[in-house]
């Protein structure tokens, strides 16, 4: 099967689009991102699969609710719930959330400008509260 739909292959970068990717995802990006799930075995995936099916560390958001959050999730994330960044939200003070507009699971190759801004208003904030202290 990997042998047939390489990285390259239309099916498999329309199946890696559809899952992935946001309405203005380029193919650059979209090819990049079909040769990672390619570079992934099916073993691996299937193996991944309990760890994420048990992955609930709500009650570990006591670390981060007196710090700086920012919350990111594309509008068209197929992968993660926006309900779930909503309720992270809810649970941190300090969170901002952004619901990005014609965007996938992949935020941060997607919208990596945004993404970079966040991380810069983050390092000023807390360099600045470090500063203060």
């Amino acid at each position: 099967m990997r042998q047939l739909l390489p990285p390259t292959h239309p099916r498999h970068q329309k199946m890696v689009r559809d899952l992935l990717y946001g309405a203005d995802a380029t193919d650059q990006m979209v090819l990049t991102g079909a040769e990672i799930m390619h570079a992934s075995t099916l073993r691996a995936f299937i193996e991944f699969m309990p760890a994420l099916e048990g992955h609930d560390k709500r009650e570990n958001l006591t670390a981060l609710r007196d710090v700086p959050v920012e919350i990111f999730v594309g509008d068209s994330d197929k992968l993660t719930p926006k309900r779930h960044s909503r309720q992270l939200a809810e649970a941190l003070p300090q969170a901002e959330l952004h619901v990005v507009e014609r965007t996938g699971h992949m935020i941060p190759q997607e919208r990596a400008q945004l993404v970079t801004e966040a991380i810069e208003r983050l390092l000023a904030r807390a360099t600045a509260e470090r500063a203060v202290a």
